[in-house]
């Protein structure tokens, strides 16, 4: 199980949001672009919430 406030990093975390219908807090710069949401689909590089594209290089993902 996934705890409140961790980052996601690897895909194990990533695959484990998703399982588990986790939502997903979206910050870039330490400033929350995204207040959260189920993750609706992933892959290498992105990841779905709330219908828009977040590049995983770009943003950071932490648990809500």
């Amino acid at each position: 199980m996934i705890k409140t406030n961790e980052r996601l990093q690897t895909d194990a975390d990533f695959e484990n949001a998703v399982l588990f219908k986790s939502r997903v807090a979206v910050l870039q710069y330490g400033m929350t672009v995204d207040y959260g949401g189920v993750i609706q689909s992933l892959d290498a590089e992105y990841v779905k919430i709330n219908e828009r594209y977040y590049q995983k290089a770009s943003y950071e993902f932490r648990v809500r």
